[in-house]
């Protein structure tokens, strides 16, 4: 799966959350799924999001956490 990061789009359209929410929901301290999750409400609809908020939330936490917050700056670990 290709996820394009540089750019906001809705990762969870049924609460209408984008990669920009995610990413500085991660930063603030929501480590997991269920923590994203239980913050901004996402997957617990149709769940089809799922799989690309645990990729969102896995490359943030392996990325240089010292960068600034600005999901424009985001650039994930290719693997």
């Amino acid at each position: 799966m290709i996820i394009i990061y540089n750019s906001i789009m809705y990762v969870c359209l049924c609460s209408a959350v984008t990669t920009n929410q995610i990413i500085k929901c991660v930063r603030a301290g929501c480590k997991d799924l269920d923590a994203v999750t239980k913050q901004l409400g996402v997957g617990l609809n149709c769940g089809s999001c799922i799989y690309m908020i645990s990729d969102l939330i896995a490359n943030t936490e392996s990325h240089d956490l010292s960068r600034p917050t600005d999901p424009d700056d985001y650039e994930p670990n290719e693997s």
